[in-house]
């Protein structure tokens, strides 16, 4: 059974879920909608591009959007030291 949604905070290991979450957010059929807390100051501090998490969400995809609805592009999301952001799948 394909979940409904997916909510992630890990504390800077956000690329390696979904990673490990990309069979189940680019499969047909109906996709999980994804909760996310992008933490970019500890991916930064780890040398990695929090924009890079956002692009593969994009490319598999799912568009942006502020908890409040609001849409929300990657760069208002990747400036704040951590952001609440979903993850809507396009379809």
């Amino acid at each position: 059974m394909t979940p409904t949604h997916l909510k992630i905070d890990v504390v800077g290991d956000e690329a390696s879920v979904l990673a490990g979450a990309r069979a189940t957010l680019t499969a047909g059929g109906r996709r999980p909608t994804v909760f996310l807390e992008l933490h970019n100051d500890i991916l930064r501090a780890r040398g990695e591009t929090p924009g890079r998490v956002l692009q593969e969400l994009g490319a598999w995809g799912y568009r942006l959007e502020a908890p409040s609805g609001a849409p929300l592009t990657a760069d208002a999301a990747v400036g704040p030291r951590v952001t609440r952001l979903v993850a809507l799948p396009s379809e």
